[in-house]
Parts: C-alpha cells; structure tokens; sequence
C-alpha cells in the first residue's frame, strides 16, 4: 500500500501548527508574536485581551489598523 501521507514540505495538505495568544497572555503582543515564531510555529490565532489590545491606549486608531494589516 503506498504512502498516502504527503513527503514534500510543499504539499497542499501538510500539517501545519499555530499557536493562540491566550498562552502568552502575560506577554505585550509583539513580545508574543516573537516568541510564537521563534518556537517555529507556522501561524497565530490572535486572541486580543486589553493587555494586548486596550480601547483606552494612546493611538487606539493606528494601533487597530496595524493589527488589521
């Protein structure tokens, strides 16, 4: 019976793993997305709390366009 798991990095359905912000919740956001992706991980599900994301912050506006890009 032949392989059926993909052996190429570039295959369409390889597995990849991501990490949510809930386990870096004691991090500012960058500090976490650094740590995310220096532990190797492919992709971030964000999870914005107020320490990473506060309504009532200086420059709330620009801050929330930076995170929609």
């Amino acid at each position: 019976m032949p392989n059926s798991l993909p052996d190429s990095p570039a295959a369409p359905h390889q597995l990849r793993y991501a990490y949510n912000t809930n386990g870096a919740s004691n991090h500012r956001l960058g500090d976490a997305l650094t740590l995310i992706a220096e532990a190797g991980y492919d992709g971030v599900a964000l999870t914005l709390d107020h320490h990473h994301h506060d309504p009532f912050a200086p420059d709330f506006a620009g801050r929330n366009a930076q995170l929609a890009s």
